[in-house]
């Protein structure tokens, strides 16, 4: 078992590092996103609540550096245009953002929301588009995800279109997502959709948290397209 990092990972490792050093330190960077009287990672102030909390992430200088570098589709696929690598990878990415304290969606969008979406399928735009940085996700993932384990969010026809129902409830990256990828119920199997968090029927609001560097956010959808 080869337990060293070749070129190709400590090259991601170093560069990764760098862009967050550079951009995204921990004062003034971090200490403004979460310190008191803080913006939110996704845009004005983290009091909001209903659709505002969900406005979605606005690319700054650093997530749009992470993005060039590719290190937001670590783990998409060739044909959505990610790097197609490993939970090797992926590790090394996250152990950069931790020890820069980074705030923004990473985990949610790059790591939970490509994956998620990778295995249930999703078309290669819609891949794409959260592999690129320009649509942040966020997955409400249900645990023990299963065919058979109960959901709080269930799809019912509404004029031959998908509608959600339910909640959603401790959702990493839900306040700075405009993508939110949603496991429910449908003909007593689980189904995977994705919803936006503009649309009508879909409110997110902020929950507390331990971390402020990983916002939690509750998702409310009522007839949700």
């Amino acid at each position: 078992m080869d337990l060293e990092l070749d070129e190709q990972q400590l090259a991601l490792q170093a560069t990764v590092r760098r862009v967050l050093a550079e951009q995204a330190p921990i004062s003034p960077y971090v200490r403004g996103v979460v310190g008191p009287g803080r913006r939110s990672v996704a845009g004005g102030t983290d009091s909001r609540s209903g659709s505002e909390a969900g406005s979605g992430w606005r690319p700054d200088a650093p997530w749009a550096s992470l993005a060039a570098l590719g290190a937001l589709g670590v783990v998409a696929p060739d044909e959505a245009g990610g790097l197609a690598m490993g939970m090797v990878e992926a590790v090394i990415v996250a152990e950069e953002m931790g020890r820069a304290l980074y705030p923004g969606p990473w985990l949610a969008s790059a790591l939970a929301a490509v994956r998620t979406l990778a295995a249930a399928g999703a078309r290669a735009d819609v891949l794409a588009a959260v592999a690129s940085g320009d649509t942040p996700a966020a997955a409400g993932l249900a645990f023990p995800l299963s065919a058979s384990a109960p959901s709080e969010v269930t799809s019912t026809d509404q004029n031959g279109r998908h509608a959600l129902h339910g909640h959603a409830r401790h959702v990493l990256g839900a306040t700075q997502a405009q993508l939110l990828v949603i496991p429910a119920l449908l003909n007593g199997t689980t189904a995977v959709f994705t919803v936006r968090t503009g649309d009508d029927g879909v409110e997110v609001v902020t929950e507390a948290g331990v971390d402020r560097t990983l916002p939690l956010g509750h998702v409310r959808l009522t007839g949700a397209p």
